[in-house]
């Protein structure tokens, strides 16, 4: 023990000595505190580990281990408010309970997508957790995992987590966002719970069950959408909600469990709809302010669902509770009880209620609702009703209506037949009419003014029927009122709305809807206008000397089969001074004679055709608004329609914006007129006359027009990125009229393709500045232009030669080919330091260019050319055979030469055993090159060891050349069996090479004997200890089972039973006794010119099955015993081994001649003391005695017989003295001095330096076990 302090304070003391040669680095970051953390198949694979900077790491692969809350904590629990940031690295799981409780600190925690669990509890209570990424790898967060985290903000539930467990956000007050995904199918119980900030949350429609309390005391205003498959709102999943203060139970929901909106303290008032049919136990209990609860009549309430409470026990509740049926869209009211204190209920509007049981108004207030009067009485709370008035427009904002205001009474109908109203009226619904009272119905307005007002409600009608002089105004005081035809209805020529022989319409607001056939018919004749609302489902149609005037409101989507916004027919007059018309494939189609339409103001658009479609002699004025189509044309005339655009917009993006087709005529003198192709078109015949107005298109030209009559363009008209395109394939005349200055941003306002020549009318040359240019005209060909003369526009055909010097000059630039598309003369090229060779079609190559040469389009002709004088360059060209230049001139390259090298470079210098590299540089072009350098010569400096093979061995040089030495096979020994054949199996025999000690095993066939019972193994065990040499015990196997087992103990191995033999040796020179020392000095003495080599212990013990050691001190015979001699004490004379044991001191005889080992047999164990003698050099002529007394010169000690029970001890007398007895292996010494001493003076003294130098003989214990198997004889 004392040596092993020794050494531990020299090895401290070397370590401090290196530290102070050493400069010191300082971390700013220290580890705090580390271990692992796996689970239990896994303790090792995950580590933890916290730093001074507070980041706590978790790595590792497999799974982390889980804690509990009651007393398995994890090992860093006493460093929780150190733990800053959590980094997770590698792992699969996080363990529950992990930073539960004691993660104040936490701030950040990454989660890699190795993670796919998250356990219970993990943050629980990480107060200071704003936020966390949980990547979409995990599938499971565990129960309570975030709870109380009172920071967190926001959180996206991974895409593969399908269940919500439990408590998972408990208690989160700071969280406002949740992303829920889709295939989330459960949210458990107290999910949500306390998230005082969550105000709102979208839930997939995969959900399809939502557990009590989920969303309890969270942030809600209102309910949020539950899918459609929720049919129960779970016991207590609103309860505690501070935020809610109406709830619209959805349609969807069947029962709603008990607690489940109790104490919800802002809450005013319930709606639940007629699907629930059950109210659980206190749904409603301590909703302090909760004014009322309407719920159906087959709904079962549970006990004390409405029932209040005063913070001790339950009180009389104070909500007031409405139950209903339903008629139609309707509810009515059948019960109501008030609420303890209350004296009345406020029906509202939002409750959809039109009738409440006489006997229960008077509990309603007569404020809150519209009131719905039968016979001035309300039916909801018994109120007189007052007269409903307001102006026959609705409108108080129509200032210039003159309307007064008016009193209406209630529209009814008793069912029986047509309605007829032949007297002056003032209607308002009351509710909407859509059963069968009217469906199948006309309603007459016969000589007499009706006003009705829609008052938000819809009726559903055959139709209205407006004639002889009869008047109806619609109007609607509120929004939604609508009027609309029955779908069955199939006749086309009847309206939801129609005015014939001098019949009046007025529609001011409200929706005229036709589900079939047409909104508004007006004819024979009649008139109709349109101030407000929206008419769509079918077109506006008037004719037969009828009007229509448009004055505000939308007319859309009119989709009926041959309707389109507004069909003219016959003698009709449309005005459209305001509104929108849009929505249907056609704006306005007017196609019957003696027609007039005025687009003074709003927007007419086509959907899929034309705006205006002018037919037959219909006159169309445009002044003001805005005509467009996005499929077709603004503008389209045929047929003898006639177009006069005076003002206006007018746009397309496809069609031409005007277009005039068969006989169409267009009068342009004003507005705007836009497109992104054509502004205008004219076509077959058609008639243009432009005297003012602004185009402007993306292409250049102001109209195709083609085929035309006749085209005037005689005021000064504004042409934007465009021009005139005149384009006619025949050659009949044409008249063309342009009198006017034409503002142009082209080169060309004219553009003419066609047949030509064209005429134009005398006056244009009074408009050209030079009437023999092409200024004013384009030719649609790159190979034509067009010039002017005598009033005819003529195209010339010619082609363009353009000259290409090719890096000369030349002075022409380009010609023109002649009539036979030739040149009548090439030009002539120049460039220095080259000579002309002539004009070819291609830069390089190509075909020689003549004055024969025929061009058949626009050409390019390029100058070829020869080198007069090279001039080379001054860099070279080169590659790994040679190099050469090119002329600066021309390109050319020069003659190729091979490379001229220079002596070389040597970059990486050769070794012993690596090549080294040449670098060649040519000494005109630099061009370089690599060739290998040999290695260096070098003397071999072999190994000790031997390397080998299961083949050879040899002797590597330390130079790593690959030399060997002394490459020979190996030389097996005669082998030796270390497993025995059985009967049963085979055996295993090794052999060791004598030269490298490489070994080799081959297998022994089992032996061909009556297979016999397992028997008990022997096992040996050798253990050298600390500063003691390595020890081997030579007697075999069968033999040493003889000299240390009792019979008993022999036959204990045979019935399977096992025994270990333990041989330890152990440097006795600190507990030597000290009488064992005197003896073994005095034997020391007694031997010629020995020394002392160290101290030993020698024990043996046995251990038979599970028993206790037992220590042998004496053999039943000897057993060998071998130790190994340290490399500084070998070659020595001789060696002996003192052994003392009972007071008796015996020399024991080195028995082997190897020069490593002495080997001594031996019947007892204690104290043993290696010696040994240095060769002498002093020579004896005479051949006498060299060793005093020892006959023949022999250095050996006296032998003696063996004694009793060891052939190498002597007896020992009473007096513990040694007695001599006659042995060849030993001899006994008296305890006397010798009669000389040591010629070295310290002969016996253990405290020698030889002694000191057997201490270090071997650092490290080797242990040989040999298990082998004995069967019974």
């Amino acid at each position: 023990m004392k040596k092993r302090i020794i050494s531990f304070f020299t090895a401290l003391s070397m370590t401090l000595m290196l530290f102070t040669s050493m400069p010191i680095i300082v971390s700013a970051v220290t580890i705090v505190a580390n271990g692992t953390c796996g689970a239990k198949d896994n303790t090792t694979g995950v580590e933890w580990m916290l730093d001074s900077d507070g980041v706590f790491t978790i790595s590792g692969t497999g799974r982390m281990r889980s804690w509990t809350s009651y007393g398995v904590y994890p090992p860093w629990q006493m460093y929780g408010g150190s733990i800053k940031t959590i980094k997770i690295i590698g792992i699969e799981n996080i363990g529950d309970y992990a930073f539960d409780l004691y993660g104040d600190s936490i701030t950040s925690v990454s989660i890699p997508d190795s993670v796919t669990e998250i356990g219970k509890e993990v943050f629980g209570d990480c107060v200071s957790l704003t936020e966390i990424n949980i990547p979409d790898s995990v599938t499971k967060i565990g129960i309570n995992a975030f709870e109380g985290c009172t920071s967190l903000e926001t959180i996206v539930i991974p895409k593969n987590v399908t269940v919500i467990e439990r408590g998972v956000f408990n208690n989160c007050t700071s969280l406002n966002s949740v992303k829920i995904p889709s295939g989330v199918t459960r949210i458990e119980e107290y999910v949500f719970e306390g998230c005082t900030s969550l105000t709102e949350i979208d839930i997939p429609d995969t959900v399809t069950e939502i557990e009590p309390c989920a969303f309890a005391g969270s942030g809600f205003t209102s309910i949020p959408k539950l899918p459609s498959v929720i049919t129960s709102i779970s016991e207590g999943m609103f309860q505690q909600c501070q935020n809610l203060t109406s709830v619209r139970i959805p349609d969807n929901i069947t029962s709603i469990g008990e607690i489940a909106f109790s104490f919800c303290p802002n809450l005013t008032s319930v709606i639940i709809p007629n699907s629930v049919d059950s109210i659980g136990a206190m749904a409603f209990i301590g909703c302090e302010n909760l004014e009322y609860v309407l719920y159906p009549a087959n709904a079962e309430l549970g006990e004390n669902a409405f029932a209040g409470y005063d913070g001790n026990d339950l009180t009389d509740s104070t909500i007031n509770q409405l139950k209903y049926e339903t008629g139609g869209d309707k509810r009515r009211i059948i019960e109501i009880v008030l609420g303890s204190g209350k004296t009345d209920v406020t029906v509202t509007d939002e409750m959809n209620v039109n009738f409440v049981n006489e006997n229960e108004r008077s509990k309603v207030s007569q404020e809150g609702h519209t009131h719905v009067a039968v016979n001035n009485i309300c039916q909801i709370c018994n109120a007189a009703v007052s007269s409903h008035t307001h102006k026959a427009c609705a409108d108080s904002n129509h200032a210039d209506c003159a309307h007064s205001e008016i009193e209406y009474e209630q529209f009814s109908t008793d069912g029986s037949g047509e309605i007829i109203i032949k007297n002056d009226k003032n209607y308002y619904l009351t509710a909407d009419l859509t059963d069968d009272t009217l469906i199948n119905k006309n309603i007459y307005v016969e000589n007499a003014t009706v006003n009705l007002c829609l008052n938000g409600h819809t009726i559903i009608t055959k139709g209205f029927k407006i004639y002889n002089n009869g008047v109806l105004n619609i109007c609607d005081c509120k929004t939604g009122g609508c009027i609309q035809n029955y779908t069955q209805n199939t006749a086309y020529t009847s309206g939801v709305l129609n005015a014939h022989t001098n019949g009046t319409l007025n529609v001011y607001s409200g929706k005229i809807c036709a589900q079939k056939g047409m909104t508004i018919h007006s004819g024979d004749p009649s008139v109709t206008n349109i101030y407000g609302g929206e008419i769509s489902g079918g077109c506006i149609m008037v004719g037969n000397g009828s009007a229509l005037s448009i004055y505000g409101g939308t007319v859309i989507n009119n989709t009926e089969e041959s309707c389109d916004g507004i069909n003219v027919l016959n003698d009709a007059l449309v005005n459209i001074n305001g509104g929108t018309i849009a929505g249907s494939e056609y704006g306005i189609i007017a196609n019957y004679s003696g027609s007039t339409v005025n687009i003074n103001g709003g927007s007419v658009e086509g959907r899929d055709n034309s705006a205006l479609y002018i037919q037959n002699g219909v006159i169309c004025n445009i002044t003001g608004g805005a005509v467009a189509s996005t499929d077709h044309s603004a503008v389209y005339t045929l047929d003898g329609g006639v177009a006069n655009i005076k003002g206006g917009n007018l746009t397309s993006t496809s069609f031409p914006t005007v277009w005039i087709d068969n006989n169409g005529i267009a009068n342009i003198s004003g507005g705007n007129i836009s497109n992104q192709g054509y502004s205008s078109y004219i076509w077959n015949n058609g008639t243009m006359n432009i005297s003012g107005g602004v185009f402007t298109a993306d292409r250049d030209k102001i109209g195709y027009i083609r085929n035309f009559n006749n085209f005037s363009l005689r005021g000064n008209s504004t042409l934007i990125n465009t021009g005139i395109w005149l384009d006619s394939n025949d050659d009949s005349e044409k008249n063309i009229t342009i009198n006017g200055a034409l503002t142009n941003t082209e080169a060309y306002p004219i553009y003419i393709t066609g047949s030509l020549p064209r005429t134009f009318t005398s006056g244009w040359d009074t408009h050209m500045s030079d009437k023999n240019t092409s200024k004013y005209f384009k030719s649609p060909y790159n190979n034509s232009k067009i010039v002017y003369r005598d009033n005819e526009a003529v195209m010339v055909y010619y082609y363009k030669i353009t000259y290409d010097a090719n890096g000369g000059s030349c002075t022409i630039g380009s010609a023109e080919a002649d009539a036979s598309d030739k040149l009548t003369s090439l030009a002539t090229p120049t460039r220095e330091g080259y000579s002309f060779v002539g004009w070819f079609t291609e830069e390089t190559g190509g075909e020689q260019v003549t004055k024969d040469t025929v061009f058949t389009n626009d050409t390019t002709i390029y100058a070829h050319w020869t080198c007069n004088d090279h001039i080379w360059g001054d860099t070279y060209e080169k590659d790994e055979d040679g190099h050469w230049q090119i002329c600066t001139r021309c390109n050319a390259e020069s003659e190729k030469t091979g490379h001229t090298w220079d002596e070389g470079e040597e970059t990486t210098p050769p070794t012993e055993t690596t090549e080294g590299v040449m670098l060649y540089t040519c000494t005109v072009c630099k061009a370089t090159k690599t060739e290998p350098k040999a290695p260096l010569d070098h003397t071999h400096d072999w190994s000790d060891e031997w390397s080998k093979d299961d083949t050879y061995h040899w002797h590597d040089c330390l130079k790593n050349c690959g030399e060997k030495k002394d490459n020979a096979a190996h030389i097996w020994d005669d082998g030796t069996v270390t497993n025995q054949p059985t009967a049963e199996d085979e055996g295993e025999k090794t052999y060791e090479c004598t030269v490298c000690g490489k070994t080799k095993t081959e297998t022994l066939p089992p032996k061909d004997e009556p297979s016999e019972p397992d028997s008990g193994n022997i096992s040996v065990d050798v253990q050298p200890g600390e500063n003691a040499p390595n020890t081997e015990l030579k007697t075999p196997f069968d033999e040493l089972a003889d000299a240390v087992l009792t019979p008993e103990e022999q036959e204990n191995i045979k019935n399977g039973i096992d025994i270990k033999i333990i041989l330890s040796v152990s440097n006795a020179t600190e507990s030597v006794p000290t009488d064992d020392k005197a003896k073994i000095e005095a034997a020391i003495r007694g031997l010629s010119d020995y020394k002392l080599g160290q101290y030993l212990d020698l024990n043996l013990l046995k251990i038979i099955g599970n028993s206790e050691g037992v220590r042998i001190t004496q053999t039943n015979k000897p057993i060998t015993v071998t130790f190994e001699i340290p490399a500084a004490l070998r070659g020595k004379a001789e060696y002996s081994v003192i052994r003392v044991h009972n007071g008796t001191a015996t020399v024991l005889r080195d028995l082997d001649s190897a020069p490593d080992t002495v080997t001594i047999e031996t019947d007892k164990f204690s104290t043993y003391a290696p010696a040994y003698k240095e060769k002498t050099t002093t020579s004896n002529p005479s051949g006498g005695n060299s060793s005093g007394g020892n006959p023949g010169g022999s250095s050996n000690p006296p032998t003696s017989t063996p004694g009793e029970g060891d052939n190498s001890d002597a007896a020992s007398s009473d007096d513990g003295k040694t007695t001599s007895s006659e042995s060849d292996t030993s001899s006994n010494v008296s305890d006397h001095s010798p009669s000389e001493s040591s010629p070295s003076g310290d002969n016996g003294n253990p405290s020698t330096g030889i002694a000191v130098s057997l201490i270090p003989l071997v650092t490290a214990a080797a242990i040989l076990t040999v298990a082998v198997k004995r069967k019974k004889k």
